[in-house]
């Protein structure tokens, strides 16, 4: 059958009404081309199979590139549209919504009653308990960023319990296609399919390799701590040696990951151990040993080790006079600094914390609390300091500020006087003139003077 043969069923009957697959594409394209297309639908392909997913479903083609998304590799429907579908549906007869439960402790939730006709209610609920033994409540995403469950967690809450009651009652109506809502804390779907059991930041894990038949290996060398043994194949593992700009750890799926940034790189790893020694590297700079993700920026952390100042050398050989040891080098010098602060923040746990400020791609950090919430409190502001080289050349260990408190001199302040002088023309008087800086002559006369 020739796709100009093939036809399509109307949807609801209001707005625009696409009968042939030739339609639809037409349709799509001047979606695209529009530049009104959301971002889950960015080629006329996928907006092909929004559309036919929404006429499945019985909704316009509007209705489908408004309601339907795309999240994780499938086609969800909006939690308020998946509610409006099931009550437009004949069979629908009531709708219950109900809180219980102390807001934020683990027996709050909702609990969401459907009625069908001829059919015994249905009742979902959600809680707190629930969430957090799925790991999604308080969860963060990619970079420790944060996610619904955080922002909004009543809507999350609601909306799981919604999904859950609307697919028991009226499953003929949404098809089994889930809610968005629910579809953003599955993992990602790869190129070989769709995986729940061991997700890294939403990619799908490849299944576990089969040993090889000639040697057996040792265990240590089979996996690399993110449930990835397939790369640890590889015959050298390579190294990346850095600062540890920030690292954490995040929940998911019921297991815990363990990230960090070095050098602007993602390294990430599953092993408690090596994870909890890193997040005490930061601010540190250290040598990681680790595995190629398929995505770029990204590594398996396998190993790592701190980077520390090479060790005086010892005495030589008996057979030869023993030498000097060379006296340590002198601590690097102490520097000017001056520029804007254009973030800063704290890192590490209360009482043993670093403070960082950013200043034109430069790391700035103390440990000094009472310095270091200063730099806070002047973000967006300018600064002049004090400062030591670090260990890298975009880090620099903060001393002290200046004698002006970390405030520079107005670079408009020329142009406030000049404004002031003009004013003071024109309404007839003399321009305020600044007082003369006091030298030891003037000093000296206006001592004589008061004598």
């Amino acid at each position: 059958m020739s796709a100009s043969t093939l036809s399509i069923a109307p949807s609801n009957g209001r707005g625009l009404q696409l009968t042939s697959i030739d339609d639809v594409m037409r349709f799509a394209r001047i979606v695209v081309t529009s530049g009104l297309a959301p971002k889950s639908f960015d080629t006329p392909e996928k907006v092909v199979i929004a559309l036919v997913t929404g006429l499945e479903l019985g909704i316009s083609a509007m209705q489908s590139l408004q309601g339907l998304a795309v999240t994780n590799g499938r086609i969800g429907v909006m939690g308020d549209l998946a509610l409006a579908l099931c009550q437009a549906s004949p069979d629908f007869e009531n709708y219950q919504e109900d809180w219980f439960g102390t807001e934020g402790a683990d027996d709050w939730g909702c609990r969401i009653t459907v009625k069908r006709r001829n059919q015994s209610p249905k009742i979902g609920q959600f809680t707190v308990h629930d969430a957090k033994k799925a790991r999604l409540w308080e969860k963060r995403g990619k970079d420790g960023a944060a996610t619904p469950w955080i922002t909004y967690p009543q809507r999350m809450l609601r909306y799981r319990a919604l999904g859950f009651v609307l697919r028991d009652a009226f499953p003929d109506v949404l098809k089994g296609v889930k809610t968005v809502e629910e579809l953003q804390d599955y993992p990602e779907e790869s190129k070989s399919g769709f995986s729940h059991a061991k997700p890294v930041e939403g990619n799908v894990v490849e299944s576990e390799p089969k040993p090889p038949e000639s040697s057996p290996v040792p265990p240590a060398a089979t996996s690399n701590g993110n449930d990835h043994p397939d790369k640890a194949s590889s015959s050298a593992a390579e190294t990346i040696t850095g600062l540890v700009e920030r690292a954490w750890p995040n929940d998911y799926m019921g297991k815990r990951y363990y990230f960090a940034k070095v050098n602007g790189q993602q390294l990430q790893t599953t092993d408690a151990t090596v994870g909890e020694a890193l997040i005490g590297q930061v601010g540190k700079e250290i040598r990681a040993a680790v595995d190629p993700s398929p995505k770029p920026g990204k590594w398996y952390l396998k190993a790592f080790e701190p980077v520390m100042a090479p060790a005086a050398a010892g005495p030589e050989p008996q057979a030869e006079p023993a030498k000097a040891t060379p006296p340590p080098p002198p601590p690097p010098a102490e520097q000017p600094f001056s520029g804007k602060i254009d973030k800063a923040w704290r890192q590490g746990e209360p009482g043993a914390c670093v403070y960082i400020a950013r200043v034109g791609g430069i790391h700035l950090q103390t440990r000094d609390a009472a310095a270091g919430e200063q730099l806070l409190a002047m973000e967006g502001q300018n600064l002049r300091a004090v400062i030591r080289p670090g260990t890298h050349p975009s880090q620099l260990h903060f001393v002290r500020f200046d004698e002006a408190r970390g405030v520079l001199e107005n670079p408009n302040a020329g142009r406030i006087a000049q404004r002031a002088a003009a004013k003071a023309r024109h309404e007839g008087r003399k321009a305020p003139q600044p007082a003369p800086a006091e030298t030891p002559a003037t000093a000296e006369a206006t001592s004589k003077e008061a004598d």
